[in-house]
């Protein structure tokens, strides 16, 4: 909302025209912030992202309580020991700056920092020679967020079926086919292949290959 000019009030707003016909704004944000510009499919929306902020942080602390259970009883090697601790900290800081920040204010943000901590919490995991949760099928953890928050609710179908795979790909089993794209992102997740910075901004990432190749020779 910021890169788009939104200020505060703009989301931060509630009709009191009830209370004596007086029209203005409070410091609750209000559920007409995405329809009172987007219009009426929009409704709905906020609560959408609260949630989804909301339910991905709620498995990220359950994760990092996990972690900290295993590191507790871990008999691993000191040097082992002292990656998982910085490793866990770092994860526990990021949960816990995003739920004091209210993550809704900025969801690309949100899921970048979820993704960071995530990614710490692996390094604790391998550090441990424990297995931890797989979190990564929540929304803001896949990239998956874009068409379960909005999307979905204006009819507009992110992501598409299928994509044209450019020839100059270099990845012989794939090049210049048609690929069943939804599919893989269901399969996998969005932010495998994607950067997801912005909105209408998911460039392929610069190793979107070595994903393919895992598959596709």
């Amino acid at each position: 909302m910021f890169k788009a000019g939104v200020n505060c009030i703009g989301c931060h707003y509630q009709d009191k025209s009830e209370a004596g016909g007086y029209s203005g704004h409070t410091q609750k944000a209000s559920e007409q912030a995405c329809s009172k510009c987007h219009g009426e499919k929009f409704k709905g929306t906020w609560g959408h992202v609260k949630d989804d902020v909301r339910n991905s942080l709620k498995q990220l602390a359950a994760k990092i309580e996990a972690a900290k259970g295993e590191l507790a009883k871990s008999s691993k090697p000191e040097v082992e020991l002292k990656k998982a601790r910085l490793s866990l900290a770092h994860a526990f800081r990021l949960e816990q700056f995003l739920s004091a920040a209210h993550g809704e204010h900025n969801v690309y943000l949100a899921s970048l920092i979820m993704r960071e901590a995530d990614r710490a919490l692996g390094e604790t995991g391998r550090a441990l020679a424990v297995e931890l949760t797989d979190i990564s099928a929540e929304p803001l953890l896949s990239g998956s967020y874009c068409a379960t928050q909005c999307h979905q609710a204006v009819g507009v179908k992110v992501p598409p079926e299928t994509v044209k795979v450019p020839a100059s790909n270099g990845i012989a089993a794939i090049s210049g086919k048609t690929m069943p794209h939804k599919a893989h992102a269901e399969m996998m997740g969005c932010v495998k292949c994607h950067d997801i910075g912005g909105h209408k901004k998911v460039p392929l990432r610069k190793d979107y290959k070595e994903t393919c190749k895992g598959c596709h020779q």
